[in-house]
């Protein structure tokens, strides 16, 4: 989720306009050279036989702005592995492949649930986990961006517009409001709307937003 609140008054508006994608991919480029920009991709096997991975990956072979790809690989075996790692390879950027099914991704998982510690179910979810845990522990990436692996419309346009406003620093204050704001957006606004509600149950009900799924790591 991004770091900021957006009222429902105001509605979420998609490409004006006519982007340059030009344009976008060169500052992208400028502005990793000092926010460096990972990306994330949680992946089933059976995505690799899907029609999605194979445009995704002719697609991020393109991109010249990302630092590193982590792709973590679930519900496949040892010579699955070896596939996928054939399969990414047309890349020219970083690309590591955590292997959930693997010898050793296996025994740290055994491990916390020896000693009581709770890494969740399986799935989606603690793929993205393991993933932002692995890039925070390289150190080589400021930012972090996700998305799925079963695009079948997937472009560099997507992605580049995915990343731009987390890696812009002219966009990013925006996404870090002060502490007293922080409390007016996550505390009192809130509870004000969820009175209002209670008040008047049609306030509010009709307006919705999906925020990007980028974080930028701490």
């Amino acid at each position: 989720m991004s770091d900021f609140y957006q009222t429902g008054i105001i509605t979420t508006l998609h490409q004006l306009g006519k982007p340059s994608l030009e344009r976008l991919e060169s500052e992208l480029l400028a502005y990793s050279k000092t926010r460096p920009l990972a990306l994330v991709l949680p992946a089933l096997y059976s995505e690799f036989e899907g029609p999605a991975m194979p445009g995704i990956v002719q697609e991020l072979a393109k991109v010249k702005y990302l630092n590193e790809i982590v792709l973590v690989l679930d519900k496949g075996s040892q010579e699955d592995f070896q596939r996928v790692r054939e399969f990414m390879s047309p890349i020219s950027t970083e690309v590591k492949i955590i292997h959930n099914d693997g010898k050793r991704i296996s025994e740290i998982y055994e491990t916390f649930a020896r000693n009581g510690f709770n890494v969740g179910e399986r799935g989606k979810g603690r793929s993205v986990w393991l993933a932002y845990g692995y890039v925070l522990a390289r150190g080589r990436s400021d930012v972090i961006a996700l998305h799925d692996c079963d695009i079948v419309t997937y472009s560099r346009e997507l992605l580049a517009r995915l990343c731009y406003p987390v890696v812009n620093p002219i966009m990013l204050p925006r996404r870090q409001p002060q502490p007293g704001l922080r409390v007016l957006q996550r505390v009192l606004q809130p509870g004000i709307r969820q009175n209002e509600r209670a008040c008047h149950p049609a306030a509010g009900d009709a307006a919705g937003q999906i925020s990007p799924a980028t974080r930028r790591a701490a």
